[in-house]
């Protein structure tokens, strides 16, 4: 955002204020299931949708993914 001409500040409020919503929204809907967590977050069209297309045309989660199991390894091994 702050390389788009957002404000530091503005740009730093924005995403706490999503990651905020997001988490808060997790809590109170634990038993969903967190594949109902996405699908609930996105409004058809919205930016979360198009977030979330962009992130797995670009195999985010691919990546994400073997990140994750590189910690779980290393946990593994304490």
């Amino acid at each position: 955002l702050v390389k788009k001409g957002i404000k530091k500040e503005e740009a730093q409020k924005y995403i706490v204020s999503l990651f905020v919503a997001l988490a808060e929204d997790s809590s109170i809907n634990l038993k969903k299931g967190l594949k109902n967590l996405v699908k609930d977050s996105q409004t058809a069209g919205g930016l979360n949708e198009q977030a979330l297309k962009q992130l797995k045309k670009a195999r985010y989660y691919r990546s994400l993914e073997k990140s994750l199991n590189s910690i779980l390894t290393r946990l593994k091994k304490v």
